[in-house]
């Protein structure tokens, strides 16, 4: 039940569009759509999809793929034993 002084404001969302929320309003972010296609195999999709999976349950909204594989691939850039997974991975790929 609501109280009668309470105020209900409709606000229209563009589909999407991202927004952050200051604890009053959510305001449209403004984000550069510049896109680079990147291949990736069918496994890191896969792992990918549930990596968002995990954090839309977190974050209780569905973050776009290309942040969560930004946001990867930058934590990943920063790791040390980056060289390492990738020596395996594609030694795993290629059979080496």
């Amino acid at each position: 039940m609501s109280d009668a002084n309470e105020t209900v404001v409709e606000e229209t969302y563009e589909p999407g569009a991202m927004y952050k929320f200051d604890g009053v309003e959510f305001h449209k972010l403004e984000i550069d759509r510049t896109v680079i296609k990147v291949p990736i195999t069918a496994e890191a999709d896969e792992a990918l999809k549930e990596i968002r999976k995990t954090v839309a349950k977190q974050m209780q909204t569905r973050p776009d793929l290309s942040i969560v594989a930004s946001a990867v691939i930058i934590a990943a850039a920063g790791d040390p034993k980056v060289v390492e997974i990738v020596k395996q991975y594609g030694a795993k790929l290629y059979g080496s």
